[in-house]
């Protein structure tokens, strides 16, 4: 998690994948970001639409993996840091034959730099995430300008 020297922005991502599929190599990417540091898992939830039509959490165990791929690597990294508003909004993304691999991480990509800052008596000013539709709205018109 964030240490005192640097917390990088906290982002989120939501994935769907058809309920047959195989997870595997998908979860082999992330654990690969965990293991370089690049992130750290904040929450993994797995997500599927329950009877009444909305989405509910579900176990790890749902995901199709493999005999070669332990699910145990996750095993606690369900955080529930969803709230009703998140899974509603999800759920209505969601068909019957999907499942939503939903990620909340810290992106430490920056780590190591910003322990080279205060090495040299910087300090983290700012952090955050940019909107996406924001960046391309002013790509968009600074494009229209030159």
């Amino acid at each position: 998690m964030a240490s005192l020297t640097f917390a990088g922005p906290i982002g989120y991502a939501a994935f769907v994948l058809p309920r047959d599929a195989d997870a595997a190599p998908a979860l082999q990417g992330l654990l690969d970001r965990i293991d370089a540091g690049t992130i750290e898992l904040l929450d993994l939830e797995i997500l599927a639409l329950g009877a009444h039509g909305a989405a509910e959490r579900q176990p790890t165990s749902v995901l199709q993996h493999g005999d070669s791929f332990d699910l145990s690597e996750f095993d606690g990294a369900q955080s529930d840091l969803l709230d009703a508003e998140d899974l509603a909004a999800l759920g209505a993304e969601l068909s019957d034959s999907e499942l939503a691999i939903v990620i909340i991480y810290e992106d430490r990509g920056l780590a190591g730099f910003a322990t080279q800052v205060q090495a040299q008596g910087g300090r983290e000013l700012w952090t955050g995430g940019v909107d996406i539709s924001e960046l391309d709205t002013l790509v968009t018109e600074s494009e229209q300008e030159n």
